[in-house]
């Protein structure tokens, strides 16, 4: 009898590769105290002073500062004026309207000549607002960095500030007086992009500005929080300015700044997991084969008997 041998396969199992986790680290930006601001509410306050002009240019310039407006008047409501009212200088204002919908952020030059823009100050929210004059008798007015329009001033009426004298919140002689706040008064003697607007409207180093970034002719952040005048930081610094009128401050907490400012920023990145595929090998059994039984034949042999022979008795 032969009998096949049982051939029997291997089983192989693959590997399970399982990928390393990633897990970013967190990464939250500082978050500011609040600071202070000042606010005009429409009535008799006025910020001013007569001893100090940041500059006497008539073009490449620029005038920025955080404004809140509480409401649209039919009068004119000065925000920030360099020179002296009626004489040369300019600054930015939101101009009057009869129906107040039609109260747009404007330039105005000597306070007689007003260049309207198309652009309305949202109320009740901070806008960081600047004028940005890139060439003689051309301005470009930007909210938060961004262009909002631009226009065209009186040539007649471009004259350079002289008065060494400067204002907010109101006109001479507390005319067109602000109702709203404003915050971080800038005059900077260049031409500012957005990206370089964004940047001025943050906070206070370590943030924002320090005053004494270059072509920076005055910086007015209003810190002190009380009192009736502020002083000014940086290379025109330790200059006072006195304020006239119902002075109240005001809180100016930064909430309303996006995170990508880095003031509170916070992002996590993780990595993606990666898993490996298990690998199974298939088990080959080999065929059992068994022989076939082969099984000789019997022969038996013929019995052969001799026959008896008697013999015969012979008596």
């Amino acid at each position: 009898t032969s009998t096949g041998t049982t051939s029997t396969g291997t089983t192989s199992t693959g590997t399970t590769s399982t990928g390393t986790t990633s897990t970013g680290t967190t990464s939250t930006g500082s978050t500011v105290a609040p600071d202070f601001a000042l606010d005009f509410r429409g009535a008799t306050g006025l910020f001013q002073t007569k001893t100090f002009t940041p500059t006497t240019r008539r073009t490449n310039v620029t005038v920025s500062a955080w404004v809140w407006l509480n409401a649209y008047k039919t009068s004119d409501q000065f925000i920030v004026f360099v020179g002296t009212v009626g004489a040369n200088g300019f600054g930015m204002v939101v101009n009057a309207s009869a129906t107040l919908s039609t109260s747009f952020v404007s330039v105005v030059y000597k306070y007689e000549d007003v260049a309207v823009s198309s652009y309305q100050l949202p109320l009740r929210e901070w806008v960081f607002l600047s004028i940005v004059s890139p060439a003689l008798n051309a301005w470009n007015i930007y909210a938060d960095g961004v262009l909002k329009a631009s226009v065209t001033g009186n040539a007649a009426s471009t004259v350079a500030p002289t008065g060494r004298s400067i204002f907010a919140g109101s006109g001479q002689a507390n005319r067109n007086n602000l109702d709203g706040k404003l915050d971080s008064v800038q005059v900077w003697n260049c031409v500012r992009t957005g990206d370089q607007l964004r940047a001025d409207s943050l906070p206070m180093y370590p943030f924002g500005l320090t005053g004494f970034e270059p072509e920076l002719a005055l910086f007015l952040p209003f810190m002190e929080g009380a009192g009736s005048s502020t002083v000014s930081v940086g290379w025109a610094g330790g200059r006072v300015y006195n304020l006239s009128g119902t002075v109240i401050w005001a809180l100016h907490d930064y909430a309303h700044m996006t995170t990508s400012t880095g003031i509170t920023s916070s992002t996590t990145s993780t990595g993606t997991t990666s898993t490996g595929t298990t690998s199974t090998g298939t088990t080959s059994t080999g065929t059992t084969s068994t022989g076939t039984s082969s099984t000789g034949t019997t022969r038996i042999g013929t019995t052969s008997t001799g026959t008896t022979s008697t013999g015969t008795t012979s008596t």
